[in-house]
């Protein structure tokens, strides 16, 4: 079982309509490797009415599964310890995205230690990432750390125009947003994707919700026989699963 502390939330912000981002805090974050930002950690929503005091209990028992989520670390400031977690507002029906769409100041949850980015680093500088929103933090955060003359696509779908945000990434990438459209009048991540002309040397980094991932990873696998040290493609979330129930279905097409 991970190792998980208390962190403790330090500010809370809008940073697009659908999207909130909170600052976590925990002397355990200054241990975290500097270069975290991009990569994952475990969080525990804790559950309603518990007290720290009763949190610390839960959060050494064996109950935690279906309060546990995986976030990505967004920014690190170590020598402040803190971390920002950003979060799509799905509305409440989530425990994360509730807890974070109601987080102040002093408000307490569980973190593990981080694991490490994703982006596979390109030997011909040529980056493809196409991400929904869920996996925006991940891949924003990996591009930022990029070389300078770094070259590249990245698109990302997103649920309103106001969604679009400020990414601090290598001049040679090239930033697009799609907007998602339920009635199908525009082209959807998957066709923006499938319609580029790919030169076939790119690091490819595609994440999102678990039916298009699948297509995309189909497409990428066997239609553009892309090697498998060229991609990364992940399915971060199911439509009506939660975390432990997604699992076990990524598991059987990984």
């Amino acid at each position: 079982m991970k190792r998980f502390s208390i962190a403790t939330v330090s500010e809370v912000s809008h940073i697009t309509p659908n999207m909130i981002r909170v600052t976590l805090l925990a002397d355990m974050i200054k241990a975290f490797p500097a270069y975290c930002a991009g990569g994952h950690v475990k969080l525990v929503i804790p559950p309603i009415n518990q007290d720290i005091k009763q949190f610390q209990k839960f959060l050494g028992g064996f109950n935690i599964r279906n309060q546990m989520r995986t976030y990505t670390i967004r920014h690190i400031n170590m020598q402040s310890g803190e971390i920002d977690i950003d979060f799509v507002a799905h509305g409440d029906s989530g425990p994360a995205s509730a807890w974070a769409m109601t987080a102040k100041r002093g408000d307490f949850i569980g973190i593990s230690p981080p694991g490490g980015p994703k982006l596979k680093v390109s030997s011909s500088n040529q980056y493809l990432i196409a991400v929904d929103m869920t996996a925006f933090p991940a891949a924003a955060a990996s591009v930022e750390k990029l070389p300078k003359d770094a070259q590249g696509d990245f698109y990302t779908e997103i649920l309103s125009p106001d969604d679009i945000q400020p990414i601090n990434a290598p001049s040679g990438i090239k930033l697009h947003w799609v907007l998602k459209d339920p009635s199908g009048a525009n082209p959807s991540l998957i066709e923006t994707v499938k319609a580029l002309k790919l030169r076939g040397d790119e690091s490819v980094f595609v994440a999102g919700e678990y039916t298009p991932i699948g297509e995309l990873r189909t497409y990428f696998r066997s239609e553009k026989a892309y090697p498998k040290d060229q991609l990364y493609i992940s399915s971060y979330w199911k439509q009506g699963l939660i975390e432990s129930e997604h699992k076990r279905v990524k598991t059987l097409v990984a």
